[in-house]
C-alpha cells in the first residue's frame, strides 16, 4: 500500500511540480526516512509523542536543507527583479520594431522606432504635466492657508510664524529683530461713513504702500481688522523707527483714491526691538510694540512711538 501511495505522489509531482519553487519535486524513493515513517504508520504501529516530535524535527530539517540547496535562479519570486522588468520592456520595444520591419521592410522598422519614441516622450510629457499641476495645487493650498483673503499678504498665523523663525535664527546670526505694530487711524469712521467696500479699498492700498516702504527681507502681515504687524530682521530699534516713519509718510502724504472720492488716511505705529544676546520671545516683543502703538494713539495719532522690551515687567523678571 505504501509503494502504491508513493507512486501516486510521484506521478502527481511530475505533472504539477512543487508549488513552493515552481520546479519538479524530488520523488520519494526507497530508503528515504519519510518512507519508513509512512510504513510504520500504515502498519498500525503506535507513534510515541517523543517519536512524533523527532519526526517533526527531522521533517523541518529536511525542508530547510532542501531550501538551502536552491540556486539564486530558483527563488520563489523570480519575476520581481528589476533586471527582468527592464528586459521585458526592451523586449517589447524590439518586438514592435521587428513586427514593423516584417510588415513594411526597413521603413516599417524606423516607423516603429519613431512610434515607440513618440509614445515614450508622450508619457514623459504627461507625467511632467501632472507633476506641474500637483505643484500648482500645493502652492494654492499654501497661499490659502497663509495669506489674508482680502489683501493678499500674510495672515496673522503666518506673520507670527515668521517672527518666531527670525527669533530662532537670531542667536546663530548674532543679530537683532525688530517689529512694528501699525493701525489705520479712524478706520471705523471710514467704514461707517463710506461703507465697507470703501474700507476694503483703503486696506488694500495701505498694504501696498507699507509693502513698498519695507526692505526686501522684511515681512508684513494683517494682524486683525485694520492692524498690521511688520517683522524687520537684522536691525535694531533706531533703524526700525526710521522705517516706521517712512511708512507713516507713505500713507499720509498721498490721498487714497476710492469710489467715494479722495480720502486722507493716516496711520499710527509702535516699534519694539530685541538685541542679541538679550533676545526675548515673540509674545513680549509684540506686546511691547502694541503698547508703543497705544501710546502713539494717545499722543494724537499719525506718529511713531518706540517701547523698549526691557521696560516690560515680564522682561525685567527674566
Amino acid at each position: 500500500m505504501a509503494s502504491d501511495y508513493i507512486g501516486r505522489i510521484n506521478n502527481r509531482q511530475e505533472i504539477k511540480g512543487s508549488p513552493e519553487t515552481n520546479l519538479p519535486a524530488a520523488p520519494i524513493v526507497h530508503g528515504d526516512p519519510a518512507l519508513s515513517r509512512l510504513q510504520r504508520t500504515e502498519s498500525g504501529q503506535p507513534v510515541r509523542p517523543s517519536d512524533a516530535s523527532r519526526m517533526s524535527s527531522e521533517l523541518h530539517h529536511e525542508m530547510q536543507t532542501h531550501q538551502a540547496d536552491l540556486t539564486p535562479t530558483q527563488s520563489r519570486f523570480p519575476f520581481t527583479r528589476p533586471q527582468v522588468t527592464r528586459a521585458l520592456a526592451v523586449g517589447g520595444m524590439l518586438l514592435t520594431c521587428a513586427t514593423g520591419a516584417f510588415a513594411l521592410g526597413g521603413a516599417g522598422f524606423f516607423l516603429a522606432m519613431a512610434a515607440e519614441a513618440l509614445a515614450f516622450a508622450g508619457g514623459l510629457l504627461s507625467a511632467n504635466s501632472r507633476l506641474k499641476e500637483l505643484e500648482e495645487e500645493n502652492q494654492r493650498l499654501r497661499e490659502k492657508a497663509t495669506q489674508d483673503p482680502l489683501i493678499g499678504i500674510n495672515n496673522r498665523g503666518a506673520i507670527d510664524e515668521i517672527l518666531r523663525e527670525h527669533l530662532l535664527r537670531a542667536p546663530f546670526r548674532q543679530t537683532s529683530v525688530s517689529v512694528i505694530m501699525a493701525d489705520v487711524d479712524h478706520f471705523k469712521k471710514i467704514n461707517d461713513t463710506y461703507g465697507h467696500q470703501v474700507g476694503d479699498e483703503v486696506l488694500i492700498e495701505v498694504a501696498e504702500r507699507v509693502y513698498e516702504s519695507l526692505r526686501g527681507e522684511d515681512e508684513v502681515g494683517r494682524y486683525g481688522g485694520e492692524e498690521f504687524l511688520m517683522v524687520l530682521p537684522g536691525i535694531g530699534g533706531t533703524q526700525a523707527v526710521l522705517i516706521a516713519h517712512r511708512i507713516r509718510l507713505a500713507i499720509a502724504e498721498e490721498p487714497f483714491y476710492t469710489e467715494a472720492g479722495d480720502l486722507d488716511v493716516t496711520m499710527s505705529l509702535g516699534v519694539s526691538s530685541t538685541d542679541f544676546p538679550e533676545l526675548v520671545g515673540p509674545e513680549l516683543l509684540v506686546k511691547a510694540a502694541d503698547q508703543a502703538l497705544y501710546q502713539a494713539k494717545n499722543d494724537g495719532r499719525n506718529r511713531v512711538c518706540m517701547n523698549l522690551v526691557a521696560q516690560l515687567p515680564e522682561a525685567a523678571a527674566n
